[in-house]
């Protein structure tokens, strides 16, 4: 089953692709056609005088971006932060609340506990432990769930 998924899914992601290449290529064409159609009695030196505007105009703009950020020039650091400035993002309204932090205190009474019982299996107390184990097998389990959701919640 699992080679059989493996070999499904770069097959659907070339499909994905090659539709989006044929969507992009598709815009292309009908983009040149109806420039085609708008520039179609325009003389060859029309055409270039066209393409040189285009060029100018893009370059130039790109050009004013590259120079405004990296210049040091307060004014034009300034007039380039009101033109590029976005508005903040509001906070939904449907959040849930977040789960209160835990208390330091409740971590440090999980090191305690685990520092203890450590103890207790490098001593003679070793018995007692393995008892009171014994006597409620899910014990240890419980503790390392419950500290596992306290640092849930703290990170």
């Amino acid at each position: 089953m699992a080679s059989k998924r493996h070999k499904v899914l770069p097959r659907a992601r070339d499909a994905l692709s090659s539709y989006l290449a044929r969507l992009i290529v598709g815009a292309q064409r009908r983009w040149a056609a109806w420039m085609q159609r708008r520039t179609r009695h325009w003389k060859v030196r029309q055409q270039a005088n066209f393409l040189y505007a285009v060029l100018l105009v893009f370059g130039g703009t790109s050009t004013y971006l590259l120079v405004a950020t990296f210049s040091t020039d307060r004014w034009q650091q300034q007039r380039l932060e009101k033109t590029l400035r976005t508005a903040p993002m509001p906070t939904p309204l449907h959040t849930l609340p977040q789960p209160p932090a835990p208390m330091q205190q409740d971590t440090l009474l999980f090191r305690q506990f685990r520092y203890y019982i450590d103890s207790l299996r490098h001593s003679s107390a070793r018995g007692r432990l393995d008892s009171f184990l014994q006597a409620r097998p899910g014990f240890m389990d419980s503790v390392y769930q419950a500290e596992h959701m306290i640092r849930q919640f703290h990170h």
